[in-house]
């Protein structure tokens, strides 16, 4: 592909992302922060039938405190709920 096709798509392609982000609100509205609840699995036998077991097996071992690289505890609820982060947690 010649120099000035390759320009000429790569300006393509940014005009449309920009044009994309500039009209974000007008396709889904105003941004606004929601408050997350989320149930926590006490009550659902399900997951400490179906999940629980695969995540002590596999994934606790290596994620069971906050000195994993990603910061994901998956020993709690909690942890699983909050997500991977790559700030500190705590010092």
């Amino acid at each position: 592909m010649k120099s000035w096709m390759l320009v000429f798509v790569v300006i393509i392609f940014v005009g449309c992302a920009s044009y994309a982000k500039h009209h974000l609100d007008e396709s889904y509205g105003e941004q606004e922060v929601r408050d997350r609840v989320v149930q926590s699995p006490v009550q659902d036998p399900e997951y400490f039938r179906d999940v629980k077991p695969i995540i002590d097996s596999r994934c606790v071992v290596c994620h069971g405190c906050y000195d994993s690289p990603c910061q994901l505890k998956l020993s709690a609820f909690e942890g699983i709920d909050r997500g991977a982060n790559k700030e500190k947690v705590y010092d």
